[in-house]
């Protein structure tokens, strides 16, 4: 039982505040100029927000998952919302070439579809 509520302290009360407040961060530049890749990454962080405030309302009293591995899929999740908006942000770093950015563009795309998926999946028990 100590293992389980340690993993819920890690993902609830350090990750994912953590990737939430970087991606607020990161958002909240006002010298970067708008582009469609910043769009894009106000979508994400605009999921992201709403994934974990879903997360915070099925939280039970105790600030615990009720499913037995419900702290670790949720670290697995905020790590692939993580992955997801940083690969989206390598597009604008440096001088990639075109394959790179399609390259950073198909693993955003990837990580996010894994997220919703993983997602979905935890809850399909729940509304079962």
């Amino acid at each position: 039982m100590e293992l389980k509520r340690a993993f819920n302290q890690l993902a609830y009360q350090l990750i994912y505040p953590a990737v939430l407040g970087s991606i607020i961060f990161d958002l909240a530049d006002p010298l970067r100029e708008f582009s469609e890749t910043r769009f894009v990454g106000f979508i994400i962080g605009f999921y992201f927000i709403i994934d974990y405030l879903h997360m915070t309302i099925n939280l039970c009293d105790n600030n615990e998952s009720e499913h037995k591995y419900g702290g670790l899929i949720d670290i697995i999740i905020a790590f692939l919302f993580c992955f997801s908006y940083f690969s989206l942000a390598r597009t604008t770093t440096g001088t990639p070439d075109l394959t790179s950015i399609n390259t950073y563009y198909l693993y955003t795309l990837i990580f996010i579809s894994l997220a919703q998926i993983l997602i979905i999946l935890y809850e399909i028990p729940k509304n079962g």
